[in-house]
Formats: structure tokens, sequence, C-alpha cells
């Protein structure tokens, strides 16, 4: 009878002791590698990107690997599918961004076919392992999306469209301008028509020669001719179309001077020469 006792204390000594180390594991984040050997378990895995991108866009996928409900790193591989077949294999491209955060990055070619495109994710960690998946569709235009420039950094142009920002390399799409017509600018791209202003092609005025202004911009070089000047506002000429400038008094060209008073010396000059031709043609007149 006191062997069975003993039994029984023993069995429910153990059964708490088991107990007890599971909540700890639970409670206290025992490291995961303490419960290698012994847990057989699944990983959560989430992944996440852009719904829509484009081509010479660089796509980002997102994920984050948790166990327990808590970040986690883990081994990963990537794979992008198109159309049900292997397109490329990713797992070289994963960079570690925080504990359980990883980010994929693609960068679409020019000459991608438009339709979806699916990165499968699988994540391990001991026994642990974890999978996922998640797309996005390839446009193959910007028509109607209201593609818009907001700013340019070397080759790099951010984009304001219907579905949110995007970056693109302006150089990988053949970006040119098209047309100016004031302040709006069309700019013409192998993959449809963007918009931007003249701040965000960064308009500069680098000489003037007479009424020839020469104009720089990260799209290009243009040429165009003074037509008017109404207070600070000028209106050049272009076979692109007829700019409207805003001409503070504090900005300048490449060589220093005043745009404003290089303009108002050229109005100056202009209205000074229509003024003698004038006089000119009524003296013959009179003659």
């Amino acid at each position: 009878m006191a062997t069975m006792k003993f039994r029984k204390t023993y069995l429910s000594i153990m059964v708490l002791a088991c107990t007890i180390f599971l909540l700890q594991s639970a409670v206290f984040n025992i490291p995961m590698t303490s419960a290698c050997g012994t847990v057989a378990a699944t990983l959560d895995v989430e992944a996440d990107v852009g719904s829509i991108h484009f081509r010479g866009e660089m796509a980002e996928f997102y994920i984050l690997v948790s166990y327990l409900g808590k970040p986690i790193d883990a081994e990963i591989s990537a794979m992008l599918y198109y159309n049900g077949t292997l397109l490329a294999n990713q797992s070289a491209s994963v960079e570690h961004v925080a504990t359980g955060l990883y980010m994929v990055q693609y960068s679409i070619p020019m000459e991608a076919l438009a339709g979806t495109y699916v990165l499968v994710v699988n994540a391990s960690r001991c026994r642990l392992k974890g999978t996922t998946l998640k797309s996005f569709l390839l446009s193959q235009t910007f028509t109607n999306w209201n593609a818009w420039i907001i700013d340019i950094q070397g080759n790099i142009a951010t984009i304001n469209t219907n579905i949110g920002l995007i970056q693109i390399d302006i150089s990988a799409i053949n970006a040119t301008l098209h047309s100016i017509n004031g302040t709006l600018v069309t700019i013409q791209t192998d993959i449809g028509i963007i918009k931007a202003s003249l701040e965000d092609i960064k308009l500069n005025i680098t000489s003037i020669q007479g009424n020839i202004v020469n104009i720089n911009t990260t799209l290009g070089d243009i040429q165009g001719t003074l037509v008017s000047i109404q207070g600070n506002i000028a209106t050049i000429k272009t076979d692109l179309g007829n700019i409207t400038l805003s001409l503070p008094p504090t900005q300048t060209t490449t060589l220093g001077i005043p745009i404003a008073a290089i303009f108002a010396g050229i109005a100056a000059f202009a209205s000074t020469i229509s003024a003698a031709v004038l006089l000119r043609r009524r003296k013959a007149g009179n003659h």
C-alpha cells in the first residue's frame, strides 16, 4: 500500500512539473532552441506587397515570421512564379530587417509580361515550419492610373498614382519631355504618359543670350525664346510649348546673375528697340 501511494505521489509530481515547464515556456519565452528537439508545431508566416506594379519598378515584398504571437527569426526561402511557372529563385535577395521581419526586392524587367506574379515563402527553424504566398498584378501602362511625378532623386522618380506611391527608374523607361503647357509638363515613357510640374523636373535657367533662354531639367536640356514679362511672370516659348515662370528676385542663373534682373533688362532693351523702330517709322512717314 505504501508503494502504491508513493507511485501516485511521484506521478502527480511529474505531471505538475511538466505543466509548470510548459507554462513557463509559453509565458516566459524560453528560447526556441531548448524545445527544438521536442516540439512539433508551425510558424506563422505573413507576406505583403503592393497590389499593382509596373515595368521598370522595384517590387518590395515584406515577410513576417512569428511563433506564439511573437516575431522570431527563421530560415527563409522565396520563389517567384508567373503563370504557374517558376520565374526566379529570390532566396538570395532576402534581407533581414528586424526580428522576424524580412524584405525581398524584385526589379521588374522592361520586357516583363503583364499578369499576376506570386511569391511563395517558406520559413523554418529547427522542427518548426510555415509557408505563405502573396501576389501582385503587373500593369502594362500608366494609362488610367493618373500617374504624377512628385519627386526625382537621381534616376529614381517617386510617382503618385490612383493606387498609391511607386518608385521607378526613369532611365529604364526612357522618360522624355513630350509637351509643356504653362507649368504642366507631360512626359512620354515606354509604359505611358506621366504628368509633372516644372518644379518636379527641377527646371533651371542656365544661360540667357539676347532673348534666347537655355534651360536644364532632370529629363534633358531645352531652349526657348522669351515672349513676355508681366510683373515677375515670364513666358518662354519652346518647341514643346510655352513655359510660364514665376521669377523670384533672389533666383539666379548658373552664372550667379539674378534671373529677374536679366529678364527685366531684356524687357527694357526690347522696349527701347521697339520705341526706336516706331520713331524711325514716324520720321520716314513725315518725309
